[in-house]
């Protein structure tokens, strides 16, 4: 990944500041290593995160998964000041789509107006255009892609691009891969593609799972797995290890990782939910780059939501448990904090909000809002076999 200062610029145009007065959002430079540093405003700059008040002490993003889309531009302004009052400053939406009938232009910008007036970044989940694709249809599918992105980058309510979403390369339906698949080769040039095209938004990819040499032989690598050529790096650690970093470091710009342990019904009582954080927020961390951040998305969802027939009875994890979860990714690297998600706790279909979603989307508020006043969860926190998790509660 090329490391230059338009890079490591564009590396905060996913953060945005909350408001200083109506409509008036402050710019920024992301600093050598991925903080965030004093500035002077530029005219042409997009809007972008102020300096933190001290290295470490608060997420250089505070943000939620949501679900809304650009159809119903004044619903999504409420959603965005309810956001904004939350304490967020950015949102993946995965709702958001490219045209799909005559007149999208005026909602579309009608959306990131909203979106920029109260001071939030959104990711652009552009990563759904590869839905379908495998190693050998990927080219057609990269094409549509990259014609979407020459058609709406110009919207500069755009901070991010979203791209590919619990995808490893060369496995066909584990995970992500179970929407396409693509090998580590079409994945890095897909990202030279983008940046070649836009290079002043920075790409986005999560992953739930960044598994060891072991790991990947003892669960991933079956033949109901596999695609149809096989790497040489399935059958040599060390090969194993460079193709890893290679996924993380020349997929993206920022790193995302995702676990969701509270309820479980696949993980059970193998690991604490800090633990479950802790592990994978440390092999991210191993496996990016110095100028790469690293964002923790955070559950706040419960599995019954998802896999009823799984574990009907899966609860919502409580304030102290996400900020346990949070205090892990902090110590082991995380600089930014996604909630997973706004659309989970505050659905308005009744089948989905299940019992207790209510008090979830309450306990996901503050937890917001502490991130975005307070800071992180302060250590010390305490890690099974050794003692009870505890976390120093939130000083108001």
């Amino acid at each position: 990944m090329r490391d230059t200062p338009v890079r490591r610029f564009t590396l905060a145009l996913i953060a945005l500041s909350v408001l200083l007065s109506a409509g008036d959002l402050v710019s920024g430079l992301l600093a050598e290593h991925g903080s965030l540093a004093a500035y002077a405003p530029r005219a042409d700059s997009l809007p972008l995160m102020p300096a933190a008040q001290a290295a470490g002490a608060k997420p250089e993003v505070v943000g939620v998964f949501i679900s809304e889309g650009y159809w119903h531009p004044k619903r999504a302004s409420a959603k965005f000041a309810q956001l904004a009052e939350s304490g967020v400053n950015f949102v993946v939406d995965y709702a958001l789509k490219g045209p799909e009938h005559e007149g999208w232009e005026d909602e579309f910008d009608e959306y990131f107006a909203a979106a920029q007036y109260y001071g939030i970044g959104v990711a652009f989940p552009i990563g759904q255009e590869l839905h379908g694709a495998s190693p050998e249809t990927a080219p057609e599918y990269i094409a549509n892609l990259m014609r979407l992105v020459r058609q709406i980058k110009p919207q500069r309510g755009i901070s991010a691009w979203y791209v590919h979403d619990e995808v490893l390369p060369g496995v066909v339906d584990f995970d992500g891969t179970k929407h396409y698949s693509m090998t580590l080769d079409q994945m890095a040039a897909l990202y030279g593609e983008i940046a070649a095209e836009d290079p002043n938004r920075p790409q986005l990819c999560v992953w739930n799972y960044l598994p060891t040499y072991e790991q990947f032989k003892r669960v991933v690598d079956k033949e109901r797995y596999l695609a149809a050529d096989r790497p040489p790096w399935f059958d040599d650690e060390v090969l194993y290890e460079q193709a890893m970093q290679r996924l993380v470091t020349e997929t993206c710009d920022v790193v995302l990782v995702d676990t969701y342990p509270v309820g479980n019904p696949w993980l059970g009582d193998l690991q604490t939910p800090a633990e479950a954080v802790a592990e994978l927020t440390a092999r991210g961390t191993a496996l990016k780059s110095a100028t790469q951040p690293l964002y923790l998305v955070f559950q706040a969802f419960s599995w019954a939501q998802y896999f009823p027939e799984k574990n009907p009875n899966a609860p919502f994890p409580t304030r102290t448990e996400m900020r346990l979860m949070l205090c892990a990714a902090y110590e082991n690297g995380a600089s930014g904090a996604i909630g997973y998600s706004w659309f989970d706790t505050a659905s308005p279909v009744p089948a989905r909000c299940l019992a207790g979603c209510g008090q979830a989307h309450r306990d996901l508020i503050q937890v917001l809002r502490e991130l975005a006043s307070m800071g992180w969860p302060k250590p010390p926190y305490i890690l099974p076999p050794h003692g009870e998790p505890v976390c120093e509660e939130p000083k108001q």
